[in-house]
């Protein structure tokens, strides 16, 4: 935003301002699921911020499919939870922008203004809710997969499916980044191939 910005220092500031927001973001929904695992009697080994995301290693037990998807779902219901707070006060500056349309909005997201970080802010919660219920491993949506697919199959059998589909997504992202001529997708997309694998074999040693 420095270039964008009339004033490099505005620039620097609000790109500063909007970084903060989206880690408090992301490591409120890392939060989210060791708060309910801790809750369910499970040690929260550490959690991992990464530049493409947030990493919770809780212990390898078995839970019962109403539990794992809860666990798995409190990280996006928060994100969903800012998304709504901030709502109000978002809709309530772009009524006072005078905001007609949806070019007006994709304008403003380019600003260094206090609409802007809003807007920003609440696309970012959105869409880390969206990306991560995902039906696919190691996506929070592949574990609600996993056990709404447990209640009527074997564990390793619902991890199988949900893993699958993970190798699906992250092929998908990384022929998108060479598609696209993006270096940071096909890290992501080998990022959620190495993460489903060893989703694997920990269900494979959990069973034996």
């Amino acid at each position: 935003w420095g270039q964008l910005a009339r004033n490099p220092l505005e620039g620097a500031l609000f790109g500063g301002f909007l970084l903060v927001a989206v880690f408090v973001s992301v490591a409120g929904h890392e939060l989210a699921h060791s708060f309910l695992a801790r809750r369910y009697g499970l040690v929260v080994e550490d959690i991992t911020l990464l530049p493409i995301g947030g990493v919770t290693r809780i212990e390898q037990t078995p839970l019962s499919p109403r539990r794992e998807a809860m666990v798995a779902l409190a990280g996006p219901l928060l994100n969903l939870l800012v998304a709504a707070g901030l709502t109000p006060l978002l809709a309530a500056t772009l009524v006072l922008r005078d905001v007609r349309g949806p070019l007006d909005i994709v304008l403003i997201g380019r600003e260094t203004s206090l609409t802007s970080l809003l807007l920003l802010v609440w696309s970012a919660n959105v869409l880390l809710a969206l990306f991560n219920l995902l039906p696919a491993f190691p996506m929070d949506g592949g574990r609600i997969l996993r056990a709404w697919l447990s209640w009527a199959s074997d564990r390793l059998l619902a991890t199988r499916i949900a893993v699958s589909l993970g190798y699906l997504l992250a092929l998908g992202i990384v022929v998108a980044g060479v598609v696209l001529r993006d270096l940071m997708l096909p890290l992501l997309g080998l990022f959620l191939f190495a993460a489903a694998t060893v989703e694997t074999r920990l269900i494979e040693l959990e069973q034996a």
